[in-house]
């Protein structure tokens, strides 16, 4: 375990000023490996391979599909549904796409494109979301 005498002592050659008064020292012990982390919302497994973010990304989108179908059914206008599922749809898909869209295979892609077209076929996603 490092302490401030050993920051002091690590430090004597170099010509810097060590503040110890307003100095923070993060001290990690263990460090678990783990198969599957969730940084920032993307799923990443030991293998970057993204098919449990997209089992997810696409159980949320179903959710929210679900959602905007009722709202139909309540008589919400065509453009406010567009608007709607721009916002919680595409967007969440899209979330951070470019740190894992390229690692995607082309069975996670087709997946990604089959909700799209189920989307469009309920009138929601037009030509140029896919």
């Amino acid at each position: 375990m490092y302490s401030i005498t050993h920051l002091h002592t690590w430090r004597s050659g170099v010509p810097a000023i060590l503040a110890t008064s307003t100095m923070t020292i993060l001290v990690v012990d263990n460090i678990e490996q783990v198969k599957i982390a969730r940084l920032l919302g993307v799923i990443f497994s030991g293998n970057l391979n993204f098919d449990e973010h997209v089992t997810f990304v696409l159980s949320v989108c179903s959710q929210r599909l679900y959602l905007i179908k009722l709202l139909r059914s309540q008589g919400m206008p065509e453009s406010k549904l567009h608007v709607i599922f721009v916002a919680l749809i595409i967007s969440r898909i899209f979330y951070a796409s470019s740190a894992w869209g390229g690692f995607l295979n082309s069975q996670q892609i087709n997946r990604i494109n089959a909700f799209l077209r189920k989307a469009r076929r309920f009138g929601l996603c037009s030509p140029t979301c896919m």
